[in-house]
């Protein structure tokens, strides 16, 4: 009982984060105006705001009796946050990190009351590590045409 509360609880407080600070990031540079924000770093903004809310459907629908997919697909956006933070060190890593913790608190806990194969988790969670850090480099490449990429 108390564990699906913490569950519920931290993973919806990041959601908030994603969404929150993903809103507010993106408002306060439109305020700012002197770069534009489209393509960067409106992508990578709405990345982290559709990660984080796909993370919390996947740990509520973990916690509605779904079959096992809901628990790895969480592992997986877990995992995503990773190179959120790297790349963001110096803007969101922060905000990133915080809610990258309060998720793996939640996939930890679901993952143990459930028979854990712990080897299998880590490997999901490099797993969506690698396929946000390729989603994110192709969103840089193409908005970076002055690369010549």
């Amino acid at each position: 009982m108390w564990l699906k509360l913490t569950v519920q609880i931290f993973s919806f407080l990041a959601m908030v984060i994603s969404l929150g600070a993903a809103a507010a990031i993106y408002s306060t540079e439109a305020q700012n105006g002197i770069t534009p924000l489209w393509p960067l770093p409106g992508l990578v903004l709405l990345d982290w705001a559709l990660v984080g809310s796909i993370g919390f459907i996947s740990t509520y629908l973990v916690l509605r009796g779904a079959k096992g997919k809901w628990l790895r697909a969480a592992w997986i956006i877990t995992g995503t946050f990773i190179p959120l933070i790297i790349l963001g060190a110096f803007s969101i890593g922060f905000f990133v990190l915080i809610a990258f913790f309060l998720y793996v608190i939640s996939t930890i806990i679901l993952t143990v009351q459930r028979k854990p194969k712990w080897l299998l988790s880590f490997s999901l969670l490099m797993l969506g590590s690698f396929i946000n850090l390729g989603l994110l480099f192709i969103m840089i490449t193409l908005g970076a045409p002055s690369l010549g990429f």
